[in-house]
């Protein structure tokens, strides 16, 4: 059931740098981020959508398994950095969803979370800009060990990589942030993909949802994770 006003407590985790910025200059962050992971994704997702039969032995017998040729190629490369290759399928499973329709992968409106625990997480994963910076900045760092055909990327499009490596990489600058906002008004809240919430929701269980309202962060008012 939907809680009291005074009761409905939501908080919104990110990274201190990105709210440090102006408006202008998130925008043109993210146009950028944007620029990468449009270029990239076809390339990744030809690998990941192709599947090939592979022979394998299991307690001694063959058994033929079908597997994508991200897997077959570069596998093993990719585990030799730690959680790369777990990270660069979730991205890749990420963006085809977004392909394919799914409401709750479009980027770019303001979230908050019923748990605590939904925001801490995303202010740890938003050092490199949010979550489409962090599709990028995977994408990004696949690119040292996947080979592409036809790779040819523009003057300005190396410029965004560089951009995005420069903001994500620096550790002593990430900055994990969370915010918390009281006695939300859950007619200024809709679902993950853009839905009005039902009489009957409960806040009880961790959700996130899309906020309508116009939001000024103050880092004033924020509470830092990490401290430099």
């Amino acid at each position: 059931m939907i809680q009291p006003m005074d009761n409905l407590t939501l908080y919104h985790g990110t990274d201190a740098r990105i709210v440090e910025m102006s408006s202008t200059e998130r925008q043109q962050y993210l146009k950028k981020c944007r620029q990468v992971v449009d270029y990239l994704f076809p390339f990744y997702n030809e690998l990941a959508s192709t599947f090939e039969t592979v022979e394998k032995l299991y307690c001694g017998q063959k058994i033929y398994t079908q597997e994508s040729l991200l897997k077959i190629k570069y596998g093993d490369k990719l585990k030799s950095i730690p959680g790369l290759y777990y990270n660069l399928n979730e991205k890749i499973t990420m963006m085809q969803a977004q392909m394919n329709g799914n409401k709750q992968y479009q980027y770019g409106s303001f979230y908050l979370t019923s748990d605590r625990r939904i925001a801490f997480n995303y202010a740890v994963d938003s050092f490199a800009g949010g979550e489409l910076g962090l599709v990028a900045y995977r994408f990004i760092q696949g690119l040292d060990i996947v080979v592409f055909d036809n790779f040819n990327p523009s003057t300005e499009l190396l410029q965004s990589i560089k951009t995005i490596q420069d903001f994500a990489s620096d550790e002593q600058q990430d900055n994990p942030v969370i915010f918390t906002f009281k006695d939300i008004d859950i007619a200024d809240l809709l679902d993950e993909e853009g839905n009005r919430l039902a009489s009957d929701f409960n806040f009880k269980f961790g959700r996130s949802f899309r906020y309508l309202k116009d939001v000024h962060l103050s880092l004033e008012n924020a509470e830092f994770l990490k401290r430099q």
